[in-house]
């Protein structure tokens, strides 16, 4: 069966993150000391006899909180998230920074408004999709993302952050930016969190039993299931929904 849906990849919703990326003033206690040569191996080691206590069992995104942004963007909570790790991250890791070790903190829109699309290209099913995330099309996206940024770099300039840095690994001069500089700061190195979500949305594209409309016996269960994205990281979210699922087919067929 052969069903028409143009809200089938429509909606595509993601949470956008923008971080500074710290130099340690030692080159221990950060998970880049454990990427290379004997670090390495002495550090696997480690965790195989030491587990928990390891280094290496960090689930790096260690530090985490929530927050608003500035109360004229009228939200009914918080949509920024601020995030810290033990590691410099870059590029989606895909390119090391000349330096011993790092950390990295970061702020995070947790509740965007803006959406994109999932699209095929051709009727070639070896194709891969055409994604277009569409960041920052809601006036209000960059506003509240920025605000959030501005406020990190306060954070960035308190004692306990200080007395571990040895000095930001991409700006020269974090403590007097312009407006402008964050503004190319910010489009320069803002990504997105991995959370695609919301494609496949119950209301326009399942029931809410997460059946795809028009169609027999198919469910999609994932976070293409949610109508909107979560406040927070969709892994959650995501086995609640499939738990769920786990429930209503078991009570259909038994």
């Amino acid at each position: 069966m052969l069903v028409d849906n143009p809200q089938v990849g429509a909606n595509l919703q993601d949470h956008v993150l923008v971080g500074l990326v710290e130099k340690r003033n030692t080159s221990t206690g950060t998970l880049d000391h454990y990427k290379h040569g004997f670090s390495f191996f002495s550090g696997l080691f480690d965790w195989f006899y030491n587990k928990q206590h390891s280094p290496l069992s960090s689930n790096v995104a260690e530090l985490n909180g929530f927050f608003r942004s500035e109360e004229q963007y009228n939200m009914s909570g918080f949509d920024l998230q601020v995030v810290g790790g033990p590691c410099m991250f870059f590029d989606h890791g895909r390119q090391d920074l000349p330096f011993a070790g790092g950390f990295t903190l970061a702020v995070v829109l947790v509740q965007p408004e803006s959406k994109g699309t999932v699209r095929l290209q051709s009727k070639d099913p070896l194709e891969p999709p055409r994604i277009d995330p569409n960041i920052f099309s809601h006036p209000q996206d960059y506003p509240r993302l920025k605000s959030g940024f501005q406020q990190l770099l306060q954070v960035r300039n308190s004692e306990w952050v200080t007395s571990m840095s040895a000095g930001n690994a991409l700006l020269a001069q974090p403590d007097n930016l312009t407006s402008a500089e964050v503004d190319q700061y910010i489009t320069d190195n803002a990504y997105l969190l991995y959370h695609g979500s919301c494609t496949c949305a119950m209301g326009t594209v399942l029931d809410n039993a997460l059946r795809v409309k028009g169609v027999h016996r198919l469910r999609v269960v994932d976070a293409s299931a949610m109508p909107v994205i979560s406040r927070v990281n969709t892994n959650a979210p995501t086995a609640m929904l499939a738990e769920h699922a786990a429930d209503l087919i078991w009570n259909q067929y038994h």
